[in-house]
């Protein structure tokens, strides 16, 4: 139980489904008499094959007025793979952006037992040129100068990286690559959802849909406005738009 502001405290509460335990939210003004948060409907799930769908022991800790994180126990079986045997960066490849923009890199580890991990977190990112553009601790590149640099990230002995040409703003340049607002309908959807990217300008836009854990539960590239499915449990999720330019991010309710 936390006290959530200076009237309400919350606690959240765990049980089980067939997909896996559920959190469920509750307030309080008093700390006597309680109420169901019905826009709170989480499920806990192993992220990439490992972690056991079982958890126990969760403490929720408050960050700032309007951020908080979960921390709880849980099994990881004693054969899951622990070295991983690839790392990959999304956007991959060449990427040329303007100075001002930025760009959040997503690093997965892949392992021999099959399973894949978002490391985005845990590896340790590094830019050859911070004065060109500088990447923090959790993958977010700004580009501050034109040039060239090396954007790379390693992780237990593996490392991937990216190229990052910054070219000089201009309101030209910055008008041909700007990814308009995403439009995602129907919101709350089922399973087909439709993702209006308008006249974006360029190739291709890389989709994540994230939980709020944070991990990812499905990535689909798209070079134009289209539906995509939803293999997905009832719940919110965030669906982030990235044009190798551009980032937005747009929430969704899928209510099956």
């Amino acid at each position: 139980m936390i006290l959530y502001n200076d009237s309400m405290y919350k606690m959240y509460a765990f049980g089980t489904s067939s997909n896996g335990q559920i959190i469920r939210s509750l307030t309080s003004n008093d700390g006597n008499i309680w109420t169901l948060d019905s826009t709170v409907n989480l499920i806990v799930y192993p992220a990439g094959g490992v972690e056991d769908m079982d958890v126990w022991a969760p403490t929720v800790v408050k960050l700032n007025d309007t951020s908080f994180i979960m921390i709880y126990e849980t099994r990881i079986p004693v054969n899951a793979a622990t070295n991983p045997s690839d790392l990959v960066v999304t956007p991959p490849g060449n990427i040329t952006l303007n100075v001002g923009d930025s760009l959040q890199f997503v690093a997965k580890a892949f392992y021999n037992d099959n399973s894949n991990r978002d490391i985005s977190f845990f590896g340790t990112w590094h830019s050859s040129s911070p004065a060109i553009a500088s990447i923090n601790t959790t993958g977010y590149l700004s580009a501050i100068a034109p040039g060239i640099t090396a954007v790379y990230i390693t992780y237990q002995g593996l490392s991937d990286t990216t190229w990052i040409t910054v070219s000089p703003s201009t309101n030209i340049e910055r008008k041909s690559n700007q990814l308009p607002v995403v439009n995602l309908y129907p919101n709350p959807v089922k399973e087909m959802l439709y993702v209006d990217i308008g006249e974006t300008g360029c190739l291709k836009v890389y989709l994540k849909i994230t939980n709020t854990f944070g991990q990812i539960v499905l990535q689909e590239t798209i070079s134009e406005s289209q539906y995509i499915k939803l293999p997905l449990p009832s719940g919110i999720y965030y669906v982030t738009a990235n044009n190798g330019h551009n980032v937005i991010t747009s929430k969704i309710a899928v209510e099956k």
